[in-house]
């Protein structure tokens, strides 16, 4: 595995947290994915971005937020829905790239590339999930801009959305009379096809609305209220920033962009906080081996 790290076996002070040699080689698994990754956008010339914590990390930072865990990224929707249709090929043996239709344990509104050599063990209680070290992939999708007509796509949007994460919630809420914005004999039909097939329906849409408003952002972010939207402009042209040892693609309006998420962007939170994922992480064990032989009771 390359090192993409500096001092990887060493601890460090940075920005006033001490980050471990146990951090480090967690961050070093998820460039080494981020590496696989890069390589193969380049190979079918498929867009992707820094986001969330790791472009704020990048411009803050030059590299992780050191008391992060993780690797955010985000494509257009368009080059997401190529992206997988080409990645499984192009991986390692051991890396695994899981979203509901590869993964049918896995209902979020993303995907993850993992590698099955680590654990990132967040649900010790399910055994059929792949829980290795990952790096996040969003999809940017077309989002509300506030108009109404906008605001019922999403909010039709967010009725699909339930049946693939909640489908016994929307058949509770058919049978106490709530309002919905789709026709009930829709929302049952959907409810009735499997759920991944509820998924293809959901990006499809998503798909086809991509370009058509202002505004852009995480789809199931925007529905779930998770999140402000931002000018679809800001994402038009994309440079490369340093992060550690890396130089990896960012929006060329990030000042913009992590403003209207973060608000004063620059300042560090006081107290530092803790890390941002609840995991057990190992970059030397594999997660199977983590689930069968640790007793998380």
């Amino acid at each position: 595995m390359e090192e993409y790290i500096r001092d990887l076996y060493r601890d460090e002070l940075r920005d006033g947290f001490l980050v471990t040699f146990d951090r480090k080689k967690v961050w070093n698994v998820e460039l080494n994915l981020v590496a696989v990754f890069d390589r193969i956008c380049k190979k079918y010339g498929l867009t992707y971005f820094m986001s969330y914590g790791t472009l704020l990390g990048a411009v803050r930072h030059q590299g992780f937020i050191p008391w992060d865990d993780d690797i955010d990224l985000m494509m257009p929707r368009p080059d997401y829905d190529r992206l997988k249709q080409v990645i499984v090929g192009e991986l390692p043996p051991y890396y695994f790239f899981q979203d509901l239709y590869t993964d049918k344990r896995f209902v979020l509104g993303m995907s993850k590339l993992r590698d099955s050599r680590t654990s990132a063990i967040q649900y010790p209680e399910v055994k059929d999930i792949h829980q290795g070290i990952f790096i996040d992939i969003d999809a940017l999708d077309a989002a509300a801009d506030g108009s109404p007509v906008e605001e019922e796509i999403l909010a039709m949007q967010g009725e699909i959305w339930a049946t693939v994460y909640n489908p016994d919630g929307i058949i509770e809420g058919i049978r106490q009379g709530a309002k919905s914005y789709l026709p009930t004999k829709d929302l049952l039909a959907l409810v009735a096809i499997p759920r991944e097939e509820r998924l293809r329906q959901f990006e499809a849409i998503a798909a086809e609305r991509y370009g058509t408003s202002r505004m852009v952002n995480n789809l199931v972010s925007a529905i779930c209220g998770n999140s402000a939207s931002w000018e679809r402009q800001w994402f038009d042209e994309v440079i490369d920033l340093p992060f550690e040892t890396l130089r990896l693609p960012a929006p060329a309006a990030y000042d913009e962009i992590l403003s209207c998420h973060y608000g004063d962007y620059h300042a560090f939170p006081d107290p530092l906080p803790p890390l941002t994922h609840d995991c057990l992480f190992s970059a030397d064990i594999p997660y199977t081996e983590c689930l069968e032989k640790i007793d998380f009771s």
